[in-house]
């Protein structure tokens, strides 16, 4: 079996109006595909359709860490050569079960794709498989999941892994998916470049109709000129010059002539109006994070370091060296008042992210308008988050930057801030960071995002 087909796939979540996948169909092959789209876009939520209808064994490795993976104890206990082998490439500790709670979030990511591999499922789900990951896990998890040899799908935004690894890429957007037998990168350029040639056809449809529509109203007046002219209603009986002149008119045919250039058209214009498609939306993206002055607060030494006014502080290295343990000693080493402080930890639980989701639903209409505006321009729906029951990692993440910058903080600090967020998002945020006037702390295993917004890393 080198392939698997699913049809007339639906959701709609509770309470919410419209269905995120309405009749949906797809065929899915053998080796890696890829799952792509913006935050909240559906990526999760179709891959869970599709492993729920599937009629073989399944295994979902899912975005969140919060809880040790199903069959954990199974592969760490056990001795065969594929699970001694899976644990040396993750550099897996045979401890790691035991004090999961003290693990950093890396090192559960790589205990639950090795747990997923070693159980050989016949449709393996791995979504966001790189979050939290330092370059040397990394590499080693995409070696891992270049063994499998099942029906793979690859929910992510890292474009090196997907080109790595998936010959086909699903697109999911509005509601829909756009199939490729591509990888993700050729995929991402033909989408892009019909993409263009739609919006310059709809450019040159569009002129075309307000053409006609300009001739036709030229031709609409003219006819009504004419029927006026060749009416007798009103006309003298005892008038026969004009009664004359009006009888040759309608003799004549020209007038008839003008009715049907008319009615010819009206038949294009309508024919022209029903095949002009609108283009997919493409909203503007970008956002601003403003700072407030607390000239007390700064310079804030801890720990033998310190952070200046305008300070911007990358922090990298290996999973397990102490960033994140380092990032919420210092949240917590002081009571921090409002306007000074936007936080965005490295993860945020199912359950901080409905309580998050429900404050800004209660929002004073201003406040929640603005923020819905950060969303749009952050590259999400702001109706569909706002009538969803539970937010998506990478929403919650936006909704959670989108709510600290009502406050113009004096200083952010980001535990690894790329994680779950689209591509256009993180080219978005850079650009708002490289603008960002107050202090930066950021923890990133992504080199290339800290060395364009920060000034100094500290390697731990």
């Amino acid at each position: 079996m080198n392939s698997l087909g699913f049809s007339h796939l639906s959701h709609t979540y509770d309470g919410a109006p419209q269905a995120v996948f309405n009749d949906v169909s797809l065929q899915i092959y053998r080796g890696w595909t890829g799952i792509v789209g913006k935050s909240g876009a559906g990526k999760t939520t179709l891959a869970k359709l599709i492993a729920q209808n599937a009629k073989i064994s399944v295994c979902y490795a899912e975005q969140r860490t919060d809880s040790a993976p199903r069959h954990a104890r199974d592969f760490m206990d056990a001795t065969d050569k594929e699970a001694i082998l899976l644990r040396a490439r993750l550099n897996i500790k045979s401890d790691w079960l035991g004090r999961w709670d003290e693990l950093s979030h890396g090192e559960r990511k790589r205990l639950q794709i090795g747990a997923a591999l070693h159980g050989h499922p016949e449709l393996l789900v791995v979504d966001e498989p790189t979050n939290h990951l330092d370059a040397q896990a990394r590499d080693h998890l995409a070696s891992a999941l270049e063994q499998y040899s099942g029906f793979g799908l690859l929910i992510s935004h890292d474009r090196e892994l997907l080109d790595a690894l998936c010959k086909r890429t699903i697109f999911v957007e509005n509601g829909g998916v756009d199939v490729r037998a591509n990888a993700y990168s050729i995929a991402a350029t033909e989408r892009e470049r019909e993409m263009e040639h739609a919006a310059r056809r709809h450019d040159l449809q569009s002129r075309e109709i307000k053409k006609l529509e300009r001739t036709t109203q030229a031709r609409r007046e003219k006819a009504e000129q004419s029927r006026k002219r060749i009416s007798k209603r009103g006309t003298d009986p005892k008038d026969s010059d004009k009664r004359e002149r009006i009888g040759r008119a309608i003799v004549s045919g020209k007038d008839a002539t003008d009715t049907g250039i008319l009615s010819n058209l009206q038949s294009r214009l309508h024919q022209a109006q029903d095949k002009l498609q609108a283009p997919a939306p493409r909203y503007e993206m970008g956002i601003t994070i403003e700072a407030t002055a607390f000239p007390k607060l700064f310079p804030i030494i801890f720990e033998d370091r310190t952070i200046e006014a305008r300070g911007r502080i990358g922090i990298f290295g290996r999973n397990g060296s102490g960033k994140s343990r380092f990032v919420a000693r210092f949240i917590q080493s002081r009571a921090w008042n409002r306007g000074e402080l936007l936080y965005m930890p490295q993860e945020i639980t199912a359950d901080h992210s409905a309580k998050l989701l429900k404050s800004v639903q209660e929002m004073k209409n201003e406040d929640k308008g603005f923020l819905m505006s950060l969303i749009v321009r952050l590259g999400s729906d702001p109706k569909a988050l706002l009538q969803s029951a539970l937010p998506s990692p990478g929403e919650t993440r936006k909704l959670l930057l989108a709510t600290g910058l009502l406050q113009r903080p004096a200083l952010v600090v980001m535990d690894e801030p790329t994680n779950h967020l689209d591509i256009g998002s993180i080219e978005a945020l850079e650009t708002a960071l490289k603008a960002y006037n107050g202090a930066l702390l950021l923890v990133s295993h992504d080199r290339r995002f800290l060395a364009s917004v920060s000034d100094e890393v500290w390697q731990f």
